[in-house]
């Protein structure tokens, strides 16, 4: 059995990417993605949720639904 050879292509251009610490993704042509923060975007509703949470019960029915829906989506 023979192998048919595969032409290969020529790359035409490359671009390389650093994640980083100060800014999410930097591209080897200088252009910078800004960290989404996704933890500060939730952190109010987060809050919310979690003060719902105190004022229940706790293991009581009202409580575990409070709890899911206060870590939904972390």
């Amino acid at each position: 059995m023979e192998e048919a050879e595969v032409p290969k292509k020529e790359i035409e251009r490359a671009i390389g990417i650093d994640l980083g610490i100060r800014s999410y993704l930097t591209d080897s042509e200088g252009r910078a993605i800004e960290n989404p923060k996704f933890y500060e975007r939730e952190l109010e509703r987060l809050r919310r949720e979690h003060r719902k949470l105190s004022r229940k019960k706790r293991r009581s029915k009202n409580w575990s639904e409070a709890a899911a829906k206060a870590v939904q989506d972390i």
